[in-house]
């Protein structure tokens, strides 16, 4: 994880929580781990994509576009030849999301900046907006995302229900309060996911849209006593967003995760909620 230079009791800065994805190849690992452990088998994408009418998208922007799992999405949906644009943080998604592009044949681009510093050849110019499982990290930027869109453009957002994964949290906090670990009362992920959740997704987004739809996605990841190798790299990839610093930089990560696998094997299993929602935004307001 990088440094922002804080205080070791201090959380973590979301752009902290965002590095933890700098590796690629560990990212998309644990991507089809999660997909392989997912009780819900109807793919999210079905989901959020289901009744739009995109065959006259011709231009797309995906934010937050990592490996280009939700570009990828609107193979099929969109005519071969549109252009795709994917903004990530990190320069390493390029050339899979590029390869994402070419399965759909689409034409695409990519640039490596935060998402506030991507700045367009001219506004209103994307039929489609995608942003998926990274808008908790800049809500702050939602007004300047969706100055992007056309006038009669569609926004689609996946992100994760206030509930995702906070049955896992208290295990993991019980576990803290065994070792006597107490400074843990708000771990990283209960900042990032107040930022944009299905709390609160819909009133941010109703400042830009004149309409916005929620769809729930609900689900669970459950991993079984022959489960327990991915287990450990899931673990391992989600830690920094439950354990601080300094916790994270001693070896409390290593024990909690021991006592996770103990309760694998006492229980046969362990269940990890993954209720996600979707948010749609049309008919752009006013007052953008």
């Amino acid at each position: 994880m990088s440094s922002n230079g804080r205080g070791g009791n201090e959380a973590p800065g979301l752009r902290d929580l965002a590095d933890v994805f700098s590796d690629v190849a560990a990212h998309m690992s644990v991507a089809q781990i999660i997909r392989d452990h997912l009780t819900n088998r109807r793919d999210i994408r079905e989901t959020a994509l289901e009744g739009l009418d995109l065959s006259w998208v011709g231009n797309i922007l995906d934010v937050g576009c990592g490996f280009g799992y939700f570009t990828e999405g609107l193979k099929g949906r969109i005519s071969p030849g549109a252009t795709a644009t994917g903004v990530d943080l990190h320069p390493g998604y390029s050339d899979p999301y590029l390869e994402a592009c070419r399965k759909c044949e689409f034409e695409g681009s990519y640039f490596a900046t935060p998402v506030e510093g991507f700045k367009n050849p001219e506004h209103r110019i994307f039929d489609l907006i995608l942003c998926s499982y990274s808008l908790y990290f800049f809500p702050q930027s939602i007004g300047h995302i969706v100055r992007s869109l056309n006038k009669g453009g569609i926004f689609v957002a996946i992100t994760h229900s206030h509930r995702h994964m906070a049955d896992f949290f208290r295990l993991i906090a019980q576990e803290l309060v065994k070792q006597g670990m107490t400074d843990h009362d708000v771990l990283p992920y209960s900042h990032l996911i107040s930022n944009f959740s299905d709390e609160n997704g819909a009133s941010l987004l109703a400042t830009h849209f004149g309409h916005v739809e929620q769809r729930a996605h609900p689900g669970s990841l459950v991993f079984r006593q022959n489960d327990k190798e991915a287990f450990k790299d899931y673990f391992r990839l989600k830690s920094p967003f439950f354990l601080k610093d300094p916790i994270h930089e001693m070896v409390f990560d290593e024990a909690i995760l021991d006592k996770l696998l103990e309760i694998i094997d006492r229980e046969g299993m362990i269940r990890i909620n993954k209720d996600d929602v979707i948010f749609i935004g049309r008919n752009r307001s006013l007052n953008t």
